[in-house]
């Protein structure tokens, strides 16, 4: 009888051990998305002050007329804007990138917690 009770306390100290390292897991995953939400955010909002700048310099251009316009000016606004959507493009794709890490970290963190309710309902039993 001393047995069954040693076995069942060493799976119940098994158990607490995973359920702590699955609620550790799970905040560490939730910090990590959080931080990753948060460069989202800052890159989102770069993005959009690179396309209003960007609007910005297609409206001089568009308002420059070509008798008045040297070909050096033409040639920098060109320059510019080519830089600026060069920039887009990348902030852009950085932030697909990170809108996958952190559906990524959703995934595993609902993974966590699901395989957590698992192991606490099977403990019951």
């Amino acid at each position: 009888m001393g047995f069954g009770l040693n076995e069942r306390d060493e799976l119940q100290r098994q158990l607490r051990r995973l359920e702590d390292e699955s609620a550790q897991k799970i905040s560490n995953l939730t910090t990590q998305l959080a931080a990753a939400n948060q460069q989202i955010n800052e890159l989102t909002s770069q993005l959009h002050k690179v396309e209003l700048e960007k609007q910005s310099l297609d409206n001089k251009i568009s308002s420059l007329r070509f008798p008045t316009c040297t070909a050096i000016s033409l040639y920098l606004f060109s320059a510019q804007v080519e830089n600026q959507a060069s920039n887009i493009e990348g902030k852009a794709t950085n932030i697909i990138k990170l809108r996958e890490i952190a559906r990524k970290y959703r995934q595993e963190a609902e993974v966590l917690k699901q395989e957590k309710s698992m192991s606490t309902s099977t403990s019951l039993f």
